[in-house]
């Protein structure tokens, strides 16, 4: 299996972010769980308020 960096701007991802976890139907902890990363992380991430965001798939 290969890994793929997805490279976005801060607003894409945000966005991206909110859609996933409000589609999977979980909470920001929950969603945070599920990716290993705190809950601030999902927060700020959410809400533009971080950039450096590296997605793996």
């Amino acid at each position: 299996m290969s890994v793929k960096t997805l490279e976005m701007n801060q607003p894409q991802t945000g966005k991206l972010i909110r859609e996933i976890r409000l589609e999977t139907a979980l909470t920001q902890e929950q969603f945070a769980a599920e990716l290993g990363v705190t809950c601030s992380s999902i927060n700020r991430w959410g809400n533009g308020q971080s950039t450096g965001v590296h997605l793996y798939f």
